[in-house]
């Protein structure tokens, strides 16, 4: 009789340490758990020269909010699309190379 007592209090010992350490485990996986990373801008070589041409611009929530382009490979942004809730809202265009747009579009 003594002998089943104390098998009982080691298996119960047993299993509260092991839940225990279970869930410290636990924890610790969740405060190691990688954080979602959202980038601010991203930059891509659109032609391969090794020079970005096209920007795009992120919020906090990732979504993105504005697209510049270098369509000529000149070094200099022609192309410009704005975006709300991940959707074209406005963009305008340098078509003549004046560093000026003289095309706009409204979504």
């Amino acid at each position: 009789m003594k002998k089943a007592a104390i098998l009982i209090i080691l298996i119960m010992f047993c299993l509260s340490f092991c839940g225990s350490v279970c869930a410290a485990e636990e924890a610790k996986a969740e405060k190691s758990a990688p954080t979602k990373i959202t980038p601010k801008k991203v930059s891509i070589d659109t032609i391969g020269d090794g020079k970005p041409h096209r920007f795009e611009y992120y919020d906090s929530e990732g979504k993105l909010t504005k697209i510049e382009n270098d369509t000529k490979g000149n070094g200099v942004i022609d192309e410009t699309v704005i975006y709300e809730n991940g959707k074209p809202v406005k963009s305008w265009k340098d078509t003549k190379g004046t560093g000026k747009p003289d095309v706009w579009v409204e979504y």
